[in-house]
């Protein structure tokens, strides 16, 4: 009985991570992939205004 129910907890674990780790390491990529596309937004912004020269 005790090997099924650490069979089970580890299944559960499997299971959890799968889950839960690509959200966990998406939500920094996303973050600054925003924040990068923010910047080049604004840049894009200035650089039609003439205030930034590239």
């Amino acid at each position: 009985m005790e090997e099924v129910s650490s069979w089970i907890t580890l299944d559960y674990r499997r299971l959890s991570l799968r889950f839960y780790a690509p959200a966990v390491v998406n939500a920094p990529i996303q973050l600054v992939m925003r924040e990068k596309t923010i910047s080049l937004y604004q840049a894009g912004e200035l650089v039609a205004k003439g205030e930034l020269h590239v």
